[in-house]
């Protein structure tokens, strides 16, 4: 966006390239049209699925019901949906995207440290970055601007002497991509409100892998759970009263609310 309004910009990322996990998967209107105006919403289209329905199972014996997404109110949008998306695959987009504008993330060029000078003068503050290259070399960068875009443990927010205060809500849930045959259409979502704990079981745009967000509230957050295909099998069994006969490997994400099998 810096580069469409005609800003010049160096992005620096530590990791070695783009994420390869799922993680959020749902892509709201609102961000559809912001993709529109970036040039960027055809190709995301073209690679997701929008969701058609969420079907809602209010508790135990409950008589389950189903919201028509497709028929809501959704005002003047132009994307009247829930776009089931896997995060790398938006990334992958915005990349190839960002790249098309005649501009590379420097990728495994962590971020080390800032330093902040307007030498008397309010309009013309410069921002001196340091960066370490892939060679191990530092990377002095002075700047206008400093963004940082790096997550809820910012090292920016820290240089800056910004807080981030917040604490642990003590809870275990458990989000895992699995492969598995389940007796709804492949564009509806299923949540239930569960005495065993809420769950969510969602569409992706691979046939016939779903995404699976269970809460566990009688689990000790600090102890490590077994995840494994008979263990998805069983609460998908619990909660939602069918066979889901999972056969992949459970594809793990890299987010603070996952637990590795």
């Amino acid at each position: 966006e810096a580069t469409r309004l005609g800003l010049s910009v160096c992005i620096v990322d530590r990791k070695p390239h783009r994420s390869t996990y799922s993680k959020a998967l749902v892509i709201h209107a609102r961000t559809m049209e912001i993709f529109e105006r970036m040039g960027v919403s055809d190709a995301i289209v073209a690679v997701g699925v929008p969701f058609a329905a969420m079907r809602l199972v209010p508790g135990q014996n409950a008589t389950p019901f189903t919201v028509d997404l497709m028929a809501l109110d959704w005002g003047d949008t132009r994307f009247p949906f829930w776009l089931s998306l896997p995060q790398y695959e938006t990334e992958r987009c915005l990349e190839e995207h960002l790249i098309s504008q005649g501009v590379s993330v420097h990728w495994r060029t962590p971020f080390v440290s800032l330093d902040q000078h307007n030498d008397g003068n309010a309009d013309d503050h410069r921002v001196h970055a340091t960066v370490t290259r892939p060679d191990g070399t530092p990377w002095h960068i002075e700047a206008k601007w400093v963004i940082g875009c790096d997550g809820g443990r910012s090292p920016v927010r820290e240089q800056a002497g910004l807080a981030f205060d917040h604490e642990k809500l003590g809870q275990t849930f458990v989000i895992a991509d699995a492969l598995g045959d389940a007796p709804v259409p492949e564009d509806h979502g299923t949540t239930s409100l569960s005495t065993s704990g809420v769950v969510f079981f969602v569409p992706m745009p691979e046939p016939r892998r779903w995404r699976i967000i269970a809460h566990m509230p009688d689990h000790d957050a600090a102890a490590p759970i077994d995840i494994d295909t008979d263990f998805v099998d069983a609460v998908i069994r619990d909660r939602l009263g069918f066979d889901f006969g999972g056969t992949a490997r459970l594809d793990i994400g890299d987010g603070d609310l996952t637990l590795a099998a």
